[in-house]
């Protein structure tokens, strides 16, 4: 009866004030509401692919490519400067896998052409790496709270970012607080907060493992980029000064970081001194590992070399420049992995040395073309488009005048006496 009676009373008000009475009751009502029920709205993604939204910033994988858009607030004064991106974030796995889960995150966006709403995300500019995982049913799973480190030149990209965790096919993923810059490390939490979220976390959770930030990606200068020849990680070769003997039956180099543009890399110059035996070959197997993928058989390439009859150091050149001419095009040279198919068996014999690799630009690569190995097989995940198909094919012809004018010719030839003869028979 009171409800009716304040109703009435609401009728009665002029129309004026009869709205204004009802948009007050309206607020006070969605007020009340949140207030019983905890909002999450802070903790909403600007999109969700392949992951299923439970609400309150929780996610289960759901499809291929899984990953969270969000926006990155700055917490920061205008006199302090950012140094660390901050995730609050806590990753499960359904199953009993104990292993670290690696993550990556892309920093620097920008809007689609095809598609105003969507957001694409550079490859060339992220940051990997690896944290502990808990599990659902363990008492003692923990807030994890992230500390990334921050350049300035990252400072401008870090706005928006996207948090893939494609590695992890079986897991959930739950958001506790929005990311943050930050400028107090775990050292000292005394200034400013990450958010009032990720400020209540503790910040000895903080843990991640191989870290490895990619801002961009070096330029190959005319003159070309040399790979650093003393941190290369060595597989069953026994380091030995500065050489290495075989000492497995799978020896290989992987080179350190090398991060390069692809788009100015026309092939390698490598050089290696070989063991002095009786073999009259040399094979290899070269592996390199883009932004796309990592060491991979359909990405590498198959060399034999001739033997040196004066000892001389193996020099031989590796095109690659169909990289960024074929699709799908890569824009990234992360590390090179050279493998030594068939070491000498004698161990006395089995003494390499480890291969100085320069990156040609393609400005350079037609002073290398005499230096490519007469067996050289590419596997390849990239195929030509049409029109590069086309321009290769007229380069073919362009390599060889002489034969490509006596072939048209003998082609047109042939269609002359076949279409007098069909001529004639008629």
């Amino acid at each position: 009866m009171k409800y009716q009676a304040g109703m009435q009373s609401v009728r009665d008000l002029p129309v004026f004030f009869r709205s204004s009475v009802i948009l007050l009751l309206g607020l006070l009502v969605t007020t009340h509401c949140h207030a019983i029920e905890p909002g999450n709205a802070h903790l909403e993604p600007l999109r969700v692919n392949s992951l299923d939204n439970l609400g309150a910033g929780q996610f289960t994988v759901s499809g291929n490519d899984p990953y969270l858009v969000l926006a990155v607030e700055d917490q920061t004064s205008e006199d302090v400067v950012a140094r660390d991106l901050v995730l609050a974030i806590k990753v499960n796995r359904d199953d009993n896998d104990v292993r670290d889960i690696p993550l990556e995150i892309f920093y620097r966006s920008a809007p689609s052409a095809a598609d105003a709403n969507a957001i694409l995300f550079d490859p060339l500019y992220r940051i990997q790496f690896s944290i502990p995982s808990t599990s659902d049913d363990s008492a003692a799973a923990e807030d994890t709270l992230i500390r990334l480190p921050v350049s300035a030149e990252m400072l401008p990209l870090a706005r928006q970012l996207r948090l893939d965790i494609d590695s992890c096919r079986r897991c959930s993923i739950e958001l506790m607080a929005m990311p943050v810059l930050d400028s107090s490390g775990p050292e000292q939490n005394s200034g400013s907060q990450p958010s009032q979220d990720a400020s209540q976390l503790d910040d000895q959770a903080t843990s991640y493992q191989n870290l490895r930030i990619i801002n961009g990606a070096r330029a190959i200068p005319e003159s070309g980029l040399d790979v650093d020849d003393s941190a290369w990680t060595l597989n069953d070769l026994q380091a030995i000064g500065a050489f290495a003997m075989v000492s497995g039956n799978d020896p290989f180099l992987v080179s350190p970081i090398i991060d390069a543009a692809i788009d100015d890399l026309a092939g390698l110059l490598i050089e290696i001194d070989a063991p002095n035996g009786n073999q009259p070959n040399f094979d290899f197997q070269l592996f390199y590992a883009t932004e796309k993928h990592n060491f991979i058989e359909s990405a590498s390439s198959y060399i034999r070399v001739g033997s040196k009859a004066d000892g001389a150091p193996l020099l031989f050149f590796v095109p690659l420049g169909f990289l960024s001419t074929q699709a799908p095009s890569v824009k990234l040279l992360k590390r090179l992995r050279l493998d030594i198919a068939n070491p000498v068996e004698t161990s006395e014999e089995q003494i390499w040395s480890p291969p100085k690799i320069a990156l040609v630009s393609k400005l350079e690569s037609a002073n290398y073309q005499d230096l490519i190995p007469g067996q050289l097989i590419h596997n390849k995940l990239q195929r030509s488009s049409k029109r590069q198909l086309l321009i290769d094919i007229l380069a073919r012809f362009g390599e060889d005048i002489i034969f490509s004018i006596f072939y048209v010719l003998l082609l047109a030839g042939v269609v002359t006496i076949t279409m007098r003869k069909f001529r004639s028979n008629q």
